[in-house]
């Protein structure tokens, strides 16, 4: 890894769903593959007990893999 570099994340906007993050973080991407990468790389969010895939104000969302070691 490059000495400095962080993996990009955002916390979400009031309203955010990981779709709505997806199309507007990931707009390179076609809108399935988008959610499913992000999807992949949140599984925090998406196995929280009681709101699985809900987004609140303070959740980090990770917008790209894991950084190499």
């Amino acid at each position: 890894m490059a000495e400095g570099r962080t993996r990009r994340w955002i916390q979400p906007e009031p309203g955010d769903t990981l779709a709505s993050v997806a199309s507007r973080e990931l707009p390179e991407l076609p809108p399935a593959d988008a959610l499913r990468a992000l999807q992949s790389w949140n599984l925090h969010l998406l196995l929280r007990p009681g709101t699985p895939g809900v987004l609140i104000g303070a959740d980090v969302v990770w917008l790209e893999p894991p950084l190499p070691r």
